[in-house]
């Protein structure tokens, strides 16, 4: 192989590897949590999500099942409630606990309705793009908030945390 040839081919190696490192890199705009979601594909947020919300829910579950083995029956710290007297702990716990049933629909198991909220929250409101993902979701449990209007109303009373840019100070 010529020597010419070979030196357009490592350069041009090099060129290509190049640009798909600049392409792979986050850019400034994607540095907040808004900027990362809406850099992710429909897919990629789908599967955060199921993956959310399979973590939210087996932890709730254990955490509540904790409660029935630290208040036991004769434990004077037993949990009480007057609408359910003598409720176990795990009853109490688990009636607080988020449930995502639009995850559900007749092609079975679809977390796309809450990435769409999200999305359009980032999209329709980029000063909130600080708003963290998972308080969103957390928002969007059944009985609370359902567009993305009702999560800037929310971020607009202080109720949703931001990310702190710590390397500005």
């Amino acid at each position: 192989m010529p020597r010419t040839t070979r030196q357009f081919l490592i350069a041009s190696v090099f060129l290509l590897v190049s640009l798909i490192n600049m392409r792979a890199q986050i850019r400034p705009d994607q540095m907040d949590q808004g900027g990362q979601w809406l850099s992710w594909s429909q897919e990629k947020k789908v599967n955060y999500i199921a993956g959310f919300v399979d973590g939210y829910l087996s932890g709730t579950y254990h955490l509540c099942d904790a409660a029935d083995r630290m208040f036991k029956v004769k434990d004077p710290r037993r949990v009480s409630s007057q609408a359910m007297p003598g409720s176990e702990a795990s009853v109490l716990c688990l009636a607080t606990r988020n449930n995502y049933s639009k995850e559900y629909s007749n092609t079975g198991i679809d977390f796309s309705p809450y990435a769409n909220v999200i999305t359009e929250f980032y999209t329709k409101h980029p000063d909130y793009t600080a708003v963290r993902f998972p308080d969103l979701l957390l928002s969007l449990g059944d009985g609370k908030c359902d567009t993305a209007d009702q999560l800037y109303q929310r971020a607009v009373k202080g109720e949703l945390h931001r990310v702190v840019d710590r390397s500005s100070k």
